[in-house]
């Protein structure tokens, strides 16, 4: 999950995020508007997705090399891997600099301009990829808000694929199945999930999380979580830093219309909150605040079981169980 503070541009760039346009938007519209051929409502063919680590990865291009790129509904921005950058030697257009709030820290990251690739096979020009190092050198993309906005995504995770569907193609208003909205924090959907039948949280609905649940520790603690079940030490990597965590299985949660045992819950090892759920004080108070009201995340551990389908842009998402595929 990436994370939006702040940002200095050049005037060839002067915004990112969900409320400003920006030609990596406006290409991927393009690229995306080639399967749709027109027509008013439209689904496109299925991609195959890679699903070993836990993200939804897709084959792409960047400079003219493959590899792969995870699609990311927890991401307010769309990112550059660093550390592809540094293992094809490649030196690329910087054209200012964002801040950035990882799960466990917030700093500041360059950003590019000029970036050739490839995208469902079609080549295209990202102009504000911001630089990261998200994942293995193989990885090159992480496409988050400004790329998944555009259009409706289909997840179907059992079956390791994904599509997109024009917003014509399907009223997620009236069969929307889970409880979501969009964040006030930072515009990511967030779905409302109950806890072994006593709390019901607001989680972002986090694609780009290879876990389960992610909570913050006194959520745990109030409910007694960590004294009435089994703890596994453990440690969660994020995009900024690393952290130290405790996990535990929970016998029940509730997500929409269904009901899942034994699922992993994470929580931090130390009291300290995460950073991206931190409090603020806003201009002319004291009084601390949090910015929005996601209070952690949900991820593949929950998500491997269903078809997710998502609206980005108005928060609406659907899930259910998947077809079974006779083998070709």
């Amino acid at each position: 999950m990436l994370k939006r503070i702040d940002c200095t541009l050049s005037s060839a760039l002067t915004s990112l995020g969900l409320r400003s346009p920006c030609s990596a938007r406006l290409i991927a519209a393009a690229v995306l508007l080639l399967w749709f051929q027109g027509a008013l409502a439209a689904v496109s063919p299925w991609v195959k997705l890679d699903l070993s680590s836990g993200s939804p990865r897709f084959a792409t291009e960047v400079a003219g090399i493959p590899g792969e790129s995870i699609i990311d509904t927890g991401a307010t921005i769309n990112s550059l891997n660093i550390r592809f950058l540094n293992k094809h030697n490649l030196e690329l257009k910087k054209t200012g600099k964002v801040r950035i709030a990882g799960v466990h820290e917030t700093t500041d990251r360059p950003v590019y301009g000029k970036v050739p690739g490839k995208v469902f096979g079609s080549e295209l020009v990202f102009q504000d990829l911001v630089g990261t190092s998200f994942a293995p050198p193989d990885t090159q993309l992480l496409l988050g808000a400004g790329f998944l906005g555009l259009f409706i995504f289909q997840f179907d995770y059992p079956n390791s694929r994904m599509r997109v569907l024009s917003r014509d193609a399907i009223d997620l208003k009236k069969v929307a199945n889970l409880e979501t909205k969009r964040d006030q924090g930072g515009g990511q959907p967030i779905v409302k999930v109950g806890l072994d039948g006593e709390k019901n949280v607001w989680l972002v609905l986090d694609t780009g999380s290879t876990g389960g649940l992610m909570l913050e520790r006194k959520l745990a603690k109030k409910h007694k979580w960590l004294e009435r079940y089994p703890i596994e030490q453990g440690y969660s990597l994020g995009v900024n830093a690393g952290r130290e965590m405790e996990r535990f299985n929970l016998p029940s949660i509730t997500f929409g219309p269904f009901e899942l045992g034994n699922t992993l819950v994470s929580v931090p090892k130390t009291n300290a909150p995460l950073e991206i759920f931190k409090k603020t004080t806003t201009t002319g108070s004291h009084i601390k605040r949090r910015s929005g009201k996601a209070q952690g995340l949900l991820g593949y551990d929950v998500l491997k079981h269903f078809v997710l389908t998502i609206d980005y842009k108005t928060g609406r998402a659907h899930v259910a169980e998947p077809e079974r595929l006779t083998p070709e």
